[in-house]
C-alpha cells in the first residue's frame, strides 16, 4: 500500500518536470534574435528642411534608437533571467526527483526486509508449533509410562501388603504364645523377686540406719573442728586488730561493731563501721587499725572461708 501511495506523488513530479522542460525548451526556440538594426536612410531636402527641423529629427531618431536599445537589453535581460530560473527549476526537480526514487528504493529495501524479518518469524512460529506438538506427544507418552508404573507398583503394593500382613499375623500369634509363657515365667519371677526386695529393703535399712549414725558423728565432729578452727583464726585476727590500734588516752572503753570482708589470701576487700561507738574518731582509728593489721590468717579450707571469713562481723574494744 505504500509503494502504490508514493508511487503516484513520483508520477505527479516527473509530469511537473516535464512540462518545465518543454516550457524551458519552447522558450529558447521562439526567442527573438538579437540583431543589430539597419539604420534607414533619410532624404531629406535641404532645401525644404531648416536647421531647426533636423534638430528635432535628429533628436528623435537618436531617442527612438536608444529606446529601442534599452528595450532589447531588457528583453535579453529578462529572458537570461528566465532562462536561470528555468534551469534551477529543472534542477531542482531533477533533485526532488532523485530523492523521490532514493525514498523508493529505501522503502523497498525495508518493505524487503520485513518482509524478510516476517519470513523469519512465520517459519521460526512454525518450529516452535512443531516442537510444542513433539514436546506434548513427548509429555502425553511419559505420562502413560508414568500411570503405568504407578499402576504396577500399586498392584506389586498390595501383593507386598497382603505378604506383610500375613506374616504380622502370624508373628502376632507367635507373639501372643511367647507373652503367656513369659506372664507365666514373670508371676514366678515377681514373686522371687518380692521376696529378695523385701530382704534388701531390710539390710538396705540397717546398713542405711548405721550410715547416718556414723554420718551425723562424723558431721558433729567436722562442725566442732570447724568451730575450733574459727575460733582459733578469729582470735588471731582480733590479735592483729588490736596489735595495730594505737591508744587514743580519754577515749578508752569505747566499743564499736565492724563488717569485714577479706580476699581468699588474706587481705582486706573492705571494712565498714556498722555499730558506732558514738565518737567518729574512735571508729575511724578502729577502721584504721583493721586496714593497717592486713594481711589476716585464713583458713585454707576454701568452704570453711567462704563460710565464716569472707564477710563476718564482731565488736571491736581496745584492751
Amino acid at each position: 500500500m505504500r509503494i502504490k501511495k508514493f508511487g503516484l506523488s513520483f508520477v505527479l513530479a516527473l509530469i511537473f518536470h516535464l512540462s518545465i522542460l518543454a516550457l524551458f525548451i519552447f522558450n529558447i526556440s521562439s526567442e527573438p534574435e538579437l540583431v543589430k538594426a539597419k539604420a534607414v536612410p533619410e532624404i531629406i531636402q535641404a532645401a525644404m528642411l531648416d536647421e531647426e527641423v533636423v534638430m528635432k529629427e535628429a533628436k528623435r531618431l537618436k531617442t527612438n534608437e536608444n529606446n529601442r536599445r534599452l528595450e532589447k537589453e531588457k528583453k535579453q535581460k529578462e529572458w537570461e533571467e528566465r532562462r536561470k530560473n528555468e534551469k534551477t527549476l529543472l534542477e531542482k526537480a531533477k533533485k526532488q526527483r532523485l530523492q523521490e526514487e532514493k525514498k523508493v528504493k529505501d522503502m523497498e529495501v525495508k518493505r524487503k526486509q520485513r518482509e524478510e524479518k516476517e519470513k523469519q518469524r512465520q517459519e521460526k512460529i512454525k518450529q516452535q508449533k512443531i516442537e510444542e506438538v513433539a514436546r506434548q506427544a513427548k509429555i502425553k507418552k511419559q505420562k502413560e509410562a508414568e500411570q503405568k508404573r504407578q499402576e504396577e507398583e500399586r498392584i506389586e503394593d498390595e501383593k507386598r501388603k497382603e505378604e506383610e500382613r500375613k506374616v504380622e499375623e502370624k508373628r502376632q500369634q507367635d507373639l501372643q504364645k511367647a507373652e503367656e509363657k513369659k506372664r507365666k515365667l514373670e508371676q514366678v519371677a515377681v514373686k522371687k523377686r518380692k521376696k529378695q526386695r523385701l530382704a534388701k529393703r531390710k539390710a538396705d535399712a540397717a546398713k542405711k540406719a548405721k550410715e547416718e549414725r556414723e554420718n551425723a558423728a562424723a558431721i558433729e565432729e567436722k562442725l566442732e573442728q570447724g568451730r575450733v578452727i574459727e575460733s582459733i583464726f578469729r582470735e588471731e585476727i582480733t590479735n592483729k586488730i588490736h596489735k595495730a590500734w594505737i591508744p587514743m588516752g580519754s577515749k578508752e572503753g569505747l566499743e564499736c561493731l565492724i563488717k569485714l570482708k577479706l580476699f581468699a589470701n588474706g587481705d582486706v576487700d573492705y571494712v565498714q563501721v556498722i555499730g558506732k561507738s558514738g565518737n567518729d574518731a574512735f571508729d575511724r582509728a578502729a577502721k584504721q587499725a583493721v586496714l593497717k593489721g592486713e594481711p589476716y590468717p585464713v583458713p585454707d579450707d576454701r568452704a570453711l572461708f567462704k563460710k565464716a571469713f569472707s564477710t563476718f562481723t564482731f565488736k571491736f574494744k581496745p584492751k
